[in-house]
């Protein structure tokens, strides 16, 4: 039955998170795994996935039954996920991307444990959250402090952030990304609001003056080989 299904898929960049965007995919299964193909979008960048669910309309439906035209199909909506789907693109072509993808899509799945389960269930503070995240990159990269106005105007011209690590007065986070649309941060925090529900939150609007140090990942610089010089005659 899975399929069968098809998706309309409602998507933002996040650095771009007031400009929408709408797909349709058909669901796709292989053994127990349920997916779609989503093509198309740019490398190296953070989307926010809203995912409704239709199937195909059958004989035996009531006629009082809600359908939809979708694509040229006529469909019954069976409803909306109810939690969005966060993920990041990689590249074939940017290492650094590839890794940062790796390193956001680890963090988004503790959020998902975390909130999927409706209960606190990860022991992360907020510094081992971090460092749990990027501990399998670590050896590609550095980190280099950066002013919050250079990280903004960089991130306007294209830098990467997800994966930078923000630092305040007695807590730290990570970056998501710098959404140009609304001037703001958007970032993923571990132990966050300890009274609250949950230990992993996203915060979509941070202001990037609430962190007083903002390091940014860059790769090492890869060692030069120098070619031995040729004994003289």
């Amino acid at each position: 039955m899975s399929d069968q299904l098809v998706a309309r898929i409602e998507w933002i960049y996040r650095h771009q998170s007031k400009t929408s965007h709408e797909s349709v995919a058909r669901l796709q299964q292989d053994g127990e795994d349920v997916f779609f193909d989503l093509e198309g979008l740019e490398e190296g960048r953070v989307v926010s996935l809203w995912i409704h669910l239709y199937r195909p309309k059958m004989e035996d439906d009531s006629e009082d039954a809600v359908i939809e035209e979708l694509d040229g199909e006529t469909l019954v909506p069976l409803g909306k996920i109810h939690l969005p789907y966060h993920g990041a693109t990689g590249s074939d072509s940017n290492e650094e991307w590839e890794r940062r993808a790796r390193i956001i899509s680890f963090a988004f799945s503790q959020w998902y444990v975390d909130h999927a389960s409706g209960r606190r269930v990860c022991s992360y503070n907020c510094r081992s959250f971090y460092q749990t995240c990027v501990s399998s990159e670590m050896k590609e990269f550095q980190l280099r402090s950066i002013g919050r106005t250079t990280f903004r105007d960089r991130s306007k011209e294209g830098m990467r952030s997800h994966g930078d690590y923000l630092i305040k007065s007695g807590h730290c986070g990570m970056a998501v990304c710098y959404d140009e649309d609304t001037g703001r941060l958007c970032t993923i925090e571990g132990n966050y609001g300890m009274g609250g529900p949950h230990r992993i939150n996203i915060a979509p609007r941070r202001s990037t003056s609430s962190w007083h140090t903002i390091r940014h990942l860059e790769a090492k610089p890869q060692p030069v080989e120098v070619e031995p010089a040729e004994p003289k005659q």
